[in-house]
């Protein structure tokens, strides 16, 4: 969404299976709520059961990017 570097369009549809591959789990966030809810739980799997994650971030989030 709003990206105006094409080249990386590629490579955000990538990331996600990039990481799968290498096992690390994702999980993601659309909202403000649905990061806060995203995170917590990542920190969770991270530190206690000593899970790879990332928390990937939609770019509706963070909006279109002004250069």
């Amino acid at each position: 969404m709003a990206e105006f570097n094409p080249w990386q369009v590629p490579m955000g549809r990538a990331t996600e299976p990039a990481l799968d591959a290498i096992g690390v789990r994702t999980m993601r966030a659309a909202t403000a709520e649905d990061l806060v809810g995203s995170v917590g739980a990542a920190a969770a799997l991270a530190y206690d059961a000593d899970q790879q994650i990332a928390v990937l971030i939609s770019q509706r989030m963070i909006g279109k990017k002004v250069w």
